[in-house]
């Protein structure tokens, strides 16, 4: 299956989807406890750009956590200035996943 959803619009979820995950991280960093408050944002995302949601995408979403989590360890100024980028890069990992 393909994605139906417009590329632009898929980086601007991944964006949110870095954004969010660097917030979660600097709460766990604090003490503070806010998994039970975080999206799955990714799952969706996933089906969005035409990956079937079955067990055999495990790993992809594993995938996909781990690289959301090497973008979101990035210093806070860097992450920020790069945002944009990464979240490009992010989608571009996908699609040559998918392809």
């Amino acid at each position: 299956m393909t994605s139906l959803i417009p590329a632009p619009l898929i980086v601007l979820l991944l964006k949110e989807e870095l954004k969010s995950q660097k917030l979660m991280s600097g709460l766990n960093q604090l003490g503070i406890v806010a998994e039970p408050y975080q999206s799955d944002l990714g799952r969706v995302i996933l089906m969005l750009m035409g990956f079937a949601n079955s067990e055999q995408d495990e790993a992809l979403y594993t995938f996909y956590n781990e690289q959301l989590g090497l973008f979101t360890a990035l210093e806070i100024g860097v992450f920020q200035q790069q945002l944009d980028h990464l979240a490009l890069r992010l989608y571009q990992e996908l699609e040559a996943i998918r392809r």
